[in-house]
């Protein structure tokens, strides 16, 4: 099944990294580091057949797309969002503006920084529905993250047609 990837950060390196590893084949020993010195391709959508990924550079943007490939009934499997992007809204406040747009998203949080603890945004109104990586984060990781979470997301899309077709008469 088609993993549809959202990536959103601010930093147009980081969002080249995140290309290499979630369309390029996964180098496992590299780490965000390495592929931050590496040239970014131009294309902001990248489709490698398996996986498409779709960049964001705002929160705004964010819930703007995701919005939209719900109404085009073509949502996303997931999202990767960066907790700080000034200006705007956080990344906190972002996902749990996504998770009500579209509650069967999976989403990981990812941060250098210490603005939230995990408890405070466990309190937010996101709850416990994410997943969080610290950058500098290690290829593997990402990719193992996007692969397990599409994973949950097509089980999910199964149980749910299995659920209708033994409710129907």
């Amino acid at each position: 099944m088609r993993q549809k990837i959202l990536v959103v950060d601010d930093d147009p390196q980081v969002l080249s990294a995140y290309r290499e590893i979630l369309v390029e084949p996964v180098d496992e020993t590299a780490d965000l580091l390495e592929l931050l010195h590496q040239s970014p391709p131009v294309d902001p959508v990248s489709d490698s057949g398996e996986r498409e990924m779709v960049e964001a550079n705002s929160a705004a943007q964010a819930i703007t797309l995701v919005e939209d490939a719900a109404n085009q009934k073509a949502p996303f499997t997931m999202v990767f969002l960066d907790i700080r992007m000034p200006p705007g809204m956080d990344g906190v406040e972002c996902a749990a503006r996504l998770q009500a747009i579209d509650p069967r998203l999976y989403i990981v949080l990812v941060s250098a920084y210490a603005d939230y603890s995990l408890d405070q945004i466990r309190s937010s109104p996101l709850g416990d529905g994410f997943f969080y990586l610290r950058k500098p984060f290690i290829a593997e990781e990402v990719d193992q993250a996007a692969r397990t979470f599409s994973f949950f997301w097509a089980r999910d899309r199964q149980r749910e047609a299995e659920i209708d077709r033994l409710r129907q008469p």
